[in-house]
């Protein structure tokens, strides 16, 4: 039988979506400006070193160490934490995309090949997880009870406004640092940054802590946002080149064996590139284990995906 965490509450909801707005907003003004994805799993110095600096401010601002659960991080292990972001970062280079590329751009783009990577990583997250998460290292851990923080939801919305500000007025560079920002601070809004959040989103069958079914509305307030932005401004149309080809893109067997992997590995460990690079940030070196293993798993994923690929043309 079903049953519902302690840490789905209304607060939590309203976490959940609020930090879903910006990161819909960080990624769709990234897009208008760049026309292009705005990249998660791909390094770029200007959007990771907005996370930086992001993830700072609001640790400065009294957001302290905790809410990153380095205490659970460390619990896993940083073997645990090189599979995770090996699977994940195979993963999203097979499937041109990650939760937010994928899931929240490419569902924005209508792309095809998009939705059936996001259906492939939320099934395989879930059916996965009972055998791969950790649960031992969980089961003693607190069950998150989310407090909306008015001054970290009105710092998103300020970043928002001044990296669409730069982008408006031609400073692309710095427009793209505060999209990092803005990203970031969302994600920490969210509540995306803890780990045993994911899990429980994931453990349906979880009768000792419970399904936290939150992190839904998380994906649902990015996905309004940019949606609505990309489709009623034409960023798909206007932009580059890549950003046509990664819309357009079929549903090969890359983006099947890429959304398979990337749930598998956000099941191990409870992260994804973004919470990931933010983790990181805060100064949690398995969460840098992670990130720098995903990085290592897309080099091993480009190597890979050209022999998928070529296996579908041979008769």
């Amino acid at each position: 039988m079903m049953v519902l965490s302690e840490g789905f509450t209304a607060p939590a909801v309203l976490c959940a979506s609020m930090g879903g707005i910006g990161i819909g907003l960080a990624a769709s003004i990234y897009a208008k400006v760049n026309g292009d994805t705005m990249p998660s799993s791909t390094f770029n110095l200007e959007v990771h070193g907005g996370m930086l600096a992001g993830t700072l401010l609001a640790q400065a601002l009294g957001l302290s160490t905790e809410q990153f659960e380095p205490e659970v991080l460390q619990s896993f292990g940083r073997a645990r934490m090189v599979v995770a972001g090996s699977l994940v970062g195979v993963g999203a280079k097979l499937g041109d995309g990650c939760t937010c590329g994928n899931g929240v751009q490419g569902l924005a783009c209508l792309s095809a090949a998009s939705l059936t990577f996001v259906l492939l990583f939320v099934g395989s997250g879930f059916l996965s997880a009972p055998f791969l998460t950790p649960e031992s290292a969980i089961i003693g851990a607190p069950i998150t009870h989310a407090v909306f923080s008015p001054k970290l939801a009105a710092l998103v919305a300020a970043s928002a406004i001044v990296q669409s500000g730069l982008g408006h007025s031609g400073a692309t560079t710095a427009s793209n640092i505060f999209a990092g920002m803005t990203f970031a601070l969302s994600l920490t809004l969210s509540t995306m940054v803890r780990p045993t959040k994911v899990l429980d989103f994931l453990g349906v069958t979880n009768t000792n802590r419970g399904w936290d079914p939150s992190l839904a509305f998380v994906m649902g307030g990015a996905v309004a946002v940019s949606l609505s932005m990309f489709q009623g401004l034409g960023l798909v149309g206007q932009g580059r080149t890549e950003l046509q080809k990664f819309a357009a893109r079929p549903i090969s067997r890359s983006v099947i064996i890429g959304g398979i992997l990337f749930g598998m590995g956000w099941a191990v460990a409870g992260l994804c590139p973004g919470p990931g690079a933010t983790v990181a940030s805060a100064g949690s070196l398995f969460s840098a284990a992670f990130t720098l293993s995903m990085w290592g798993g897309r080099i091993v994923g480009g190597m890979i995906k050209p022999l998928l690929e070529e296996s579908c043309k041979q008769p």
